[in-house]
C-alpha cells in the first residue's frame, strides 16, 4: 500500500510588520557621525528644555550602544533618561517632561525583551499597569492619564500593548493573546497590531479555520504589504491543514505580486525575504512518499 505522508510544516509564529533585533546597522558609523554634528550644531549652549534635537539623541543613544552590543550600558543610559525626565517633571510639573518619558520606558521594555530578560520585561509591564488599568498607567514612578498625557496617552497604549504581544508570541503563550480583546479598545482590536499577533496566536493554537476567515476578510479589505501578510498567513493555515494545493496556489499569488512591487522600504525588504526563503522550499518539498507493506 502506498501512501503519502507529510513532514510537519513549522509556521513563522512571528509577527511581520514589525522586525526588531540587536544585528548591527551597515551605516552605524555614519549614524553616530550624524548624532555627533546635530549635537556641536543643534545643542552645544542651547536650551534644553524644548530641544527636539537633544530629545532625539536621547533617544537614540541607547539604541546606538545596543546595536554595538553594550546592552547592559544601554539598559542603564535607558534608566538615567527615565530618571532625567521623572526629575525635570518634580521640578516644574511641566507635562511634557512626562511625555519625554514614554520613549525610554517604551526601550527599555524592548531591550528586557530582546535581550531575553523575561522578570524584568513583566516587572516594568506591571509597573507601568497601562492595559490592566486603561485609565492611568505609570511613568518613572509618576501615575499618568490620558488627561496628562493627551494624544500621547494612546501611543503609550499601543505601544506597549504592542511589546506585551510581541512578548506573549515569542514565549509561544498564544492563549494569553486571545484573552487580550476582552480588555483592549475596540480601535486597537481592529488594528493591525493586534490582529496579526491574533492571526499568528491562532496558527499557533493550530486554529486553522478561524485563520482562514480571518485571513480572507483582512485580504478582501487592505492593500500592499498587509494584504501580502494576511496572504502569507493564509498559505500557513492550509499547509497546517495539509491542504498542500491550496497552499500552493496562495504562495504562487502572492510572490507573483510581490514581483510587482517596488521594494522601498525595510519593512517590504524583511518581507521578501521571508517568502524567498519558502520559495527554495516549496509546499511540494514537504511530501514525502514512502511505501507501507501489508504483514
Amino acid at each position: 500500500m502506498e501512501a503519502t505522508l507529510y513532514k510537519q510544516y513549522h509556521p513563522k509564529l512571528k509577527r511581520f510588520t514589525e522586525k526588531r533585533d540587536l544585528t548591527s546597522l551597515s551605516n552605524l558609523e555614519k549614524w553616530c557621525k550624524k548624532m555627533c554634528i546635530a549635537f556641536d550644531s543643534d545643542i552645544l549652549n542651547q536650551n534644553s528644555d524644548s530641544n527636539e534635537t537633544l530629545h532625539w539623541l536621547i533617544n537614540t543613544f541607547p539604541l546606538i550602544l545596543a546595536y554595538q552590543g553594550k546592552t547592559q550600558e544601554a539598559e542603564q543610559f535607558l534608566h538615567r533618561a527615565i530618571s532625567y525626565w521623572s526629575d525635570k517633571y518634580i521640578q516644574n510639573k511641566q507635562s511634557q517632561n512626562l511625555v519625554h518619558l514614554i520613549d525610554p520606558t517604551i526601550n527599555l521594555l524592548r531591550l528586557y525583551k530582546l535581550t531575553n530578560q523575561k522578570s524584568a520585561f513583566q516587572s516594568l509591564m506591571n509597573e507601568i499597569a497601562i492595559i490592566a488599568n486603561q485609565d492611568k498607567a505609570n511613568l518613572g514612578g509618576i501615575t499618568v492619564n490620558e488627561e496628562i498625557l493627551g494624544e500621547q496617552w494612546h501611543t503609550l497604549y499601543a505601544a506597549t500593548l504592542d511589546e506585551l504581544l510581541k512578548f506573549y508570541i515569542l514565549e509561544s503563550n498564544f492563549s494569553e493573546v486571545l484573552k487580550l480583546k476582552a480588555i483592549i479598545p475596540e480601535k486597537l482590536k481592529n488594528s493591525d497590531v493586534y490582529l496579526e499577533a491574533k492571526v499568528t496566536a491562532l496558527i499557533g493554537l493550530g486554529e486553522y479555520e478561524a485563520v482562514i476567515q480571518l485571513c480572507w476578510q483582512q485580504i478582501n479589505k487592505t492593500t500592499c504589504i498587509k494584504n501580502g501578510v494576511y496572504s502569507f498567513r493564509l498559505y500557513e493555515a492550509f499547509m497546517g491543514m495539509e491542504k498542500i494545493n491550496k497552499a500552493n496556489t496562495v504562495m504562487k499569488h502572492l510572490i507573483s505580486t510581490m514581483e510587482k512591487t517596488p521594494l522601498d522600504s525595510l519593512l517590504l525588504l524583511t518581507f521578501s525575504s521571508n517568502l524567498i526563503e519558502i520559495e527554495k522550499l516549496p509546499p511540494s518539498s514537504y511530501l514525502v512518499k514512502k511505501t507501507l507493506k501489508n504483514i
